[in-house]
């Protein structure tokens, strides 16, 4: 009979001396030689520990061979990459402590796959089984909770792993806390992007020494390049009478970084007039590339802003695993904020503000007024029946 990873795998909790707790697998020898073990674990991240161990624990099964003390292994889960090291451990042969990746002369306990193992179970509440209604408290709870048992370090920002989502110093917790909680939104930003230098890069498509280099009047140019490229070809295809196979607006660079692409985005056709045709075509060609230029510097003092600022926006039209479309124009550092920021005046422009309440709205040193709050709320609230309209 093969090995099962749910009938013949056990994990067991152990408490240490010290009170923390020893978690380890029971079965594992059967297919990969070893078991696995995890120690030092407080009581309160006793589950977490239990999501580590079943991910890794799989993974080694699937290779069918013994890992190497020193040796590293990764696993992709819905929002990151669990990745661990492998050290002898106190038992003796027949364990292997799994470590963080990093320092493996100087092993310590993998908190960034706990933090994974975390942000993978709040998602599951926000996005759960049909017939079960999402919860985002709940999800809430999760994080905060990852986040209090491993806050991260920004002295280790730097730290990646190419090709794999690392949860870089918990950094996605807090990007994930900053979708689910608005009014603290900038400050959770901000932790993530002081603790990622790769979440830094994605986010805003440059580091932010290359973006603060340009000049206004290189800006400009930029963003007329990116409104003259966008309308020029704004859509593939028509896949129904309520929905569109269009191009994303928004730029992002290419694995090398020197050309820029744009991705395919199906979407309900009334979003045409959010950028591509009506009026706000017609102002974004009249005023969108001076008025991107202009709030371009003021959201760089705040790169937390910015990503609040525009994450509606980057949620409309930049799908992950859609395909990207080359464009033969090069890559400039700016070009990811510059395109999202001319997507995002488009989209308050479809709202009904005018360029003085565009302007208005990106001040981070008001208070939105009671009006355009209204206008921008009516606006999301629209959105949705776009697409409940197309389904």
């Amino acid at each position: 009979m093969s090995f099962d990873l749910e009938r013949d795998l056990e994990i067991v909790h152990e408490q240490e001396p010290s009170g923390l707790l020893r978690v380890h697998t029971r079965g594992l020898t059967e297919v990969a030689g070893v078991e696995l073990e995890l120690v030092g674990i407080p009581q309160s991240h006793g589950d977490d520990a239990i999501g580590v161990l079943l991910a890794v624990a799989q993974a080694v099964a699937g290779r069918g061979a013994r890992p190497e003390p020193e040796e590293r292994a990764a696993v992709d889960m819905s929002a990151s990459s669990i990745v661990v090291g492998f050290v002898d451990s106190e038992r003796g042969e027949g364990f292997l402590r799994v470590v963080d990746p990093f320092d493996l002369d100087d092993p310590e306990t993998p908190l960034a796959a706990f933090g994974s193992v975390a942000i993978e179970r709040a998602l599951g509440l926000l996005e759960p089984e049909e017939g079960t209604e999402p919860d985002p408290l709940g999800a809430e709870a999760i994080l905060r909770a990852s986040i209090g048992a491993f806050p991260g370090d920004p002295a280790h920002r730097d730290r990646s792993l190419e090709g794999l989502r690392f949860n870089t110093e918990n950094h996605l917790a807090y990007a994930l806390l900053a979708e689910l909680d608005e009014d603290d939104a900038d400050a959770m930003y901000q932790r993530a992007l002081e603790r990622s230098a790769a979440y830094e890069l994605s986010e805003l498509g440059a580091t932010l020494d290359e973006l603060r280099a340009p000049s206004a009047q290189e800006l400009e140019i930029m963003a007329r390049a990116i409104l003259s490229e966008n309308l020029s070809r704004s859509s593939l295809e028509e896949l129904s009478e309520s929905t569109r196979l269009f191009v994303s607006p928004i730029w992002e660079p290419e694995a090398e970084g020197t050309r820029a692409t744009r991705r395919a985005c199906v979407l309900p056709k009334a979003f045409e007039r959010h950028y591509y045709a009506g009026p706000t075509r017609s102002f974004l060609e009249a005023r969108g590339p001076e008025l991107a230029a202009a709030l371009y510097g003021q959201l760089l003092g705040s790169p937390a802003f910015a990503l609040t600022a525009v994450r509606k926006v980057r949620a409309l039209y930049q799908h992950e695993q859609a395909p990207s479309l080359p464009i033969e124009l090069g890559y400039e550092p700016p070009m990811n904020l510059l395109s999202l920021l001319l997507a995002e005046i488009g989209r308050r422009h479809r709202a009904g503000l005018d360029e003085a309440s565009i302007v208005a709205s990106f001040d981070r040193s008001e208070e939105l007024s009671e009006e355009l709050e209204e206008k921008l709320e009516a606006l999301t609230l629209e959105e949705l029946g776009f697409y409940e309209a197309a389904s």
